[in-house]
């Protein structure tokens, strides 16, 4: 999990970087980049871990300078996206971006993930500082065998919860926090709606430009 934010952060700089055809052109290699980077961390805090080099300052210093830099990374690319995505609304195209329809598409995905990852941000600092808020109230009472029980309990709670706190940040950004859009009612289990035919073109290109514009919406 700690690794979630630095992950999305890089796979967000390749979107941003091939704007143009993102989404048309597969390229498997930035999730083999993102993948490895993920198993080689892991293999090193795993091995200095087991040998005796695990030092909580080094690594708790290098988990916050790691932080740091995804966040400036974070700030430029929503700045620059959105100044791109501005400059496209305004008419002003540049000249390697031939179909405009397409990159205004992938900006305003670009923006909306990053917004649903400042969410999950801001969801990962709260749940990580009542952790060692708990976990350092257990070392303060430590002498007190039921408070420092209580406080141990309390931590290990938060940290179990931590998964459900970024299920319900999901949920809520993809507009899923209510009961009934995840679940069906059982009354309409099994009934069918036709879905009425376009006989003509009246109202045909309305509805064509409010589905867009609701899915250009920031």
């Amino acid at each position: 999990m700690a690794l979630y934010l630095p992950s999305v952060v890089i796979e967000q700089c390749f979107a941003s970087k091939f704007i143009v055809d993102y989404e048309k052109i597969p390229r498997v290699w930035i999730s083999g980049i993102i993948i490895s980077l993920g198993y080689i961390l892991s293999a090193i805090v795993a091995t200095s871990v087991l040998l005796g080099f695990y030092n909580v300052v080094v690594l708790v210093g290098g988990f916050c300078v790691l932080m740091t830099i995804c966040c400036l990374l974070y700030i430029a690319l929503y700045r620059r996206d959105s100044a791109r995505l501005r400059d496209i609304n305004r008419g002003v195209t540049p000249k390697n971006i031939v179909y405009t329809l397409s990159t205004r598409f992938q900006l305003a995905e670009n923006l909306r993930v990053l917004k649903i990852l400042m969410q999950l941000s801001i969801a990962m600092a709260v749940s990580c500082v009542a952790t060692c808020i708990l976990f350092g109230l257990s070392e303060v009472f430590e002498d007190d065998a039921q408070l420092s029980r209580i406080c141990n309990a309390l931590t290990n709670l938060s940290m179990a919860m931590e998964s459900d706190v970024f299920l319900v940040v999901f949920m809520v950004a993809l507009g899923l926090h209510h009961f009934r859009s995840i679940i069906p009612l059982s009354s309409k289990i099994g009934v069918t709606s036709e879905i009425p035919a376009i006989n003509d073109h009246r109202g045909a290109y309305n509805a064509y430009l409010h589905q867009m514009s609701s899915t250009w919406r920031i």
